[in-house]
């Protein structure tokens, strides 16, 4: 049995090697075309896209997902360049900016970083329970537990502690937590909530505040990890 297993093994790492090899001799489209024939056989229904966006030689936004991602090729990536771009449109939008469900602060970190570079005065309000998820509904689905996605306070606030007074953190369980908020103009509101219930209590607190031109945008509508966010 061992035999087996050390021969497929080295089967197999023979394969992998020759695979990088080949695309290490190729130019770029030649090595994508051959990434697609490996992706095809190792995960058939994964869908790849072309690779002449021009962000992904963003530097800058590289070195961000590095920063929070722990690698250039972060599965959120997409989403992060999203929610960047989309702060980006209310720039002459009156009011403040937040983000339920600011985890580790890499969403409060885009926010307010393209704020300060509009030149903007706002507050950006970052909320967590900082225990993780609340118990999810049964329209939820069965891929959460509750604590799941749990970080410590300290960690958000390293994060965004450049920003100085521009970050207000507030801790505690949505719909609670709104108390501590004020009902100002909102020009951007990240809900990134991963469940039914949270998401539905933080539309219908933030959406009359969003002055007009605001965006709400819905970190999690679309997963199929989240269905009950959908």
């Amino acid at each position: 049995m061992r035999q087996a297993i050390g021969s497929r093994w080295t089967f197999w790492t023979d394969r992998i090697r020759r695979v990088v090899l080949a695309v290490s001799r190729r130019n770029r489209s030649d090595s994508f075309k051959l990434l697609l024939r490996l992706g095809h056989f190792l995960v058939p229904e994964y869908r790849f896209k072309h690779p002449e966006m021009a962000w992904w030689n963003d530097e800058d936004f590289a070195a961000y997902l590095r920063r929070f991602c722990s690698s250039d090729h972060c599965l959120t990536a997409d989403s992060r360049w999203m929610v960047q771009q989309l702060v980006r449109l209310v720039a002459d939008v009156p009011g403040d900016t937040a983000e339920c469900g600011a985890y580790n602060g890499g969403g409060s970190f885009l926010i307010a970083r393209m704020s300060a570079a509009g030149g903007h005065e706002r507050v950006h309000y970052a909320i967590d329970s900082f225990e993780g998820l609340s118990e999810p509904d049964p329209a939820d689905g069965s891929y959460w537990t509750q604590g799941d996605l749990s970080v410590t306070e300290s960690v958000l606030r390293e994060n965004l502690s450049e920003f100085g007074d521009a970050i207000v953190v507030r801790k505690g369980w949505i719909p609670e937590v709104f108390d501590s908020v004020p009902r100002v103009p909102f020009a951007f509101v990240y809900v990134d909530v991963d469940l039914y219930q949270p998401t539905m209590d933080a539309m219908e607190f933030f959406y009359p505040l969003l002055s007009p031109g605001g965006v709400l945008l819905c970190d999690d509508y679309g997963s199929t990890n989240c269905p009950g966010v959908t």
